[in-house]
């Protein structure tokens, strides 16, 4: 039986790396016996374009059309599946309320995507691209919202046994350039001569970082995908099974002093309270805040699951290969 490799948002940053790890695979794909399919909104992209040129299917289908994804799905048997808070969240901003719309088009996308899996009857395994679920964690008295999203997908995913047992939820550690965001990117003092970083957290506060996008998010999920007697619940253990795609355990502190080693610049780390964080940065400010105040709150804890199990690098033999955050920023440094 052919293996078809199917991923949604394949133009994207998470999408892209994983087919652009199957065609750098030391056994690399597509082959006769393993077929890459890319779905995408708009198969006359540059990105789309250049993947087709490289042996991917590039299909056109609506993370909002049901049934455009059922029928992009088809004869699939690994789907790796994910969608974008941020699209729409940061397209909305002026919008007082515009987390809880993106919220409401993720929630909406996502569920779309485990209806149209549960339905493609040569699914083997799916691997969807989730958070923590820090509002299960803390009983409900912390909710993010881009967490929240995908956390209302994993639920719907876990009620249909026959699709969970598919399943593996894979937990994407923060970018390395994420600096690039605005509240992220320290700030040039000029009256200090150095460079200042707001936070709303306290500066020991935990993040497991996947470091560089590209490549590391694909190896990651390539392990998933070959290893499915790890990744899969089975009979004789039918648990949930998790990833945590990280390969750095690191603080808020320590990922500056990282940006200070990259790119040879003094920056000191400053905490601010919640309200200044919304005074400055507005919406996005307020959402920094409940990201990284969830893990100042519930620290380690944050990263756990009440029923599953959560593998990590080292379970899943992944290493090689894999770009840290510190060469992350030099590449951005050097751009």
């Amino acid at each position: 039986m052919t293996t078809t490799i199917t991923v949604t948002a394949a133009t994207g940053a998470q999408g892209s790396s994983v087919l652009n790890a199957y065609l750098s695979h030391p056994s690399p794909s597509p082959s006769p016996s393993t077929k890459l399919r890319g779905i995408t909104r708009n198969p006359t992209s540059s990105t789309a374009l250049s993947l087709a040129a490289r042996g991917v299917e590039i299909v056109s289908a609506n993370l909002d059309d049901e049934e455009s994804l059922v029928a992009a799905f088809d004869g699939s048997t690994h789907i790796f599946g994910l969608t974008n808070f941020f699209e729409p969240f940061l397209g909305n901003m002026a919008d007082s309320n515009a987390a809880a719309k993106a919220v409401a088009i993720e929630t909406r996308q996502g569920l779309n995507i485990a209806h149209a899996a549960a339905k493609t009857g040569t699914l083997k395994h799916l691997v969807w691209s989730t958070l923590a679920n820090v509002a299960q964690i803390s009983g409900g008295e912390w909710s993010v919202p881009h967490m929240d999203s995908k956390n209302a997908v994993d639920a719907a995913i876990l009620a249909d046994d026959g699709l969970r047992r598919k399943t593996t939820f894979l937990w994407v550690g923060a970018y390395g350039n994420n600096f690039a965001y605005p509240g992220m990117t320290p700030t040039w003092i000029e009256s200090a001569a150095k460079y200042v970083q707001l936070h709303p957290v306290a500066p020991d506060t935990p993040i497991d970082m996947l470091g560089a996008t590209t490549p590391n998010l694909g190896i990651f999920v390539i392990a998933v995908f070959e290893q499915p007697q790890l990744t899969l619940p089975s009979d004789k253990n039918p648990r949930s099974k998790f990833v945590n795609a990280s390969m750095e355990k690191t603080t808020v502190e320590k990922m500056l002093q990282l940006w200070t080693k990259a790119t040879d610049k003094e920056a000191v780390y400053v905490q601010i309270g919640a309200e200044q964080m919304e005074r400055i940065w507005g919406t996005w400010g307020r959402k920094l805040d409940l990201m990284l105040g969830c893990f100042d709150r519930y620290r380690e804890k944050a990263m756990t699951v009440r029923d599953g199990k959560v593998l990590g690098m080292e379970e899943l033999g992944v290493g090689e290969g894999l770009v840290n955050t510190e060469e992350v920023v030099r590449i951005m440094r050097s751009d």
